[in-house]
């Protein structure tokens, strides 16, 4: 099971957009939410696969660079706004896709 974490920094669209992107996500993805104030907070969090930085608080993503060891992505503003759960979806799971490899050296 792999835990998609939403970081806002009030919570109440994102607990909608956490519906919505559940909804197209596969059965092996968890979505959820937490509104930190603080990036100790959303370290404290129960090891996410991967956490998505609301627009509004894109300035912590530096910060969480040095506190979780998950990958971190800033939430498409665009698809935020529209509430747009199955793009959103699409960009997580575009996130959680193992890097293609590097073509050999010649």
């Amino acid at each position: 099971m792999i835990q998609i974490l939403l970081v806002c920094s009030a919570g109440m669209s994102t607990h909608l957009l956490v519906r919505r992107m559940q909804q197209a996500a596969p059965a092996n993805i968890t979505v959820t939410a937490t509104a930190a104030a603080t990036a100790g907070e959303v370290a404290k969090e129960l090891a996410p696969g991967l956490v998505m930085l609301g627009p509004q608080v894109r300035f912590m993503i530096d910060q969480l660079r040095h506190q979780v060891t998950a990958p971190l992505v800033i939430l498409d503003t665009q698809a935020f706004m529209q509430m747009d759960g199955s793009a959103l979806m699409a960009q997580a799971m575009a996130a959680l896709a193992p890097a293609p490899p590097s073509p050999p050296h010649a």
